[in-house]
């Protein structure tokens, strides 16, 4: 087993080896694990406290206010979709219908910014722009979700029931 002190001096000369680019992409790539599993963390502890609010209302009869997961929060557990390098337009209204439920459901069913599903339905690989043009107003009118405020949506109970329909 090495001494502390050789370690250090074993990484201080790897260092000084590597050239400032190289240094830039081994601090980046770390910076991205660390980002990752702390988001992964992250969303971890939220569902372990919904599950302990789970808990305490059933033992009590009424949950505990617990304030808004937003999506963006969760956006990189998302499962990813394979891409071509270009956004696809052509998504069908299943696939928006999905991707907005599910982004609604992360969020711990309630509101999420117009912002926060466009990102989300963008790194799933469809078109944000057509979502709040044609497919955020036709979900509302289905009654799937419903828009509290400008630019807010949230799950319906008849959306909670056609996300857990629909085929994964």
């Amino acid at each position: 087993m090495m001494a502390k002190g050789d370690v250090k001096a074993e990484v201080k000369a790897v260092l000084k080896e590597m050239s400032p680019a190289e240094l830039s992409n081994l601090l980046s790539e770390m910076k991205n694990e660390r980002s990752t599993e702390l988001k992964s963390r992250a969303v971890e502890l939220w569902r372990e406290l919904e599950a302990l609010n789970g808990e305490y209302e059933s033992i009590t009869g009424h949950a505990l206010p617990l304030p808004a997961f937003r999506a963006a929060k969760v956006r990189a557990t998302a499962p990813a979709a394979p891409r071509s390098g270009k956004r696809s337009s052509r998504w069908s209204a299943e696939s928006f219908t999905k991707a907005v439920l599910a982004c609604l459901a992360k969020s711990d069913q309630s509101e999420a910014r117009t912002s926060d599903i466009r990102e989300y339905v963008e790194e799933l690989g469809g078109s944000g722009n057509s979502l709040s043009q044609q497919h955020l107003p036709r979900l509302v009118e289905e009654g799937l979700i419903e828009q509290p405020g400008r630019g807010r949506y949230a799950m319906t109970s008849r959306g909670r029931k056609a996300l857990d329909a629909l085929p994964v």
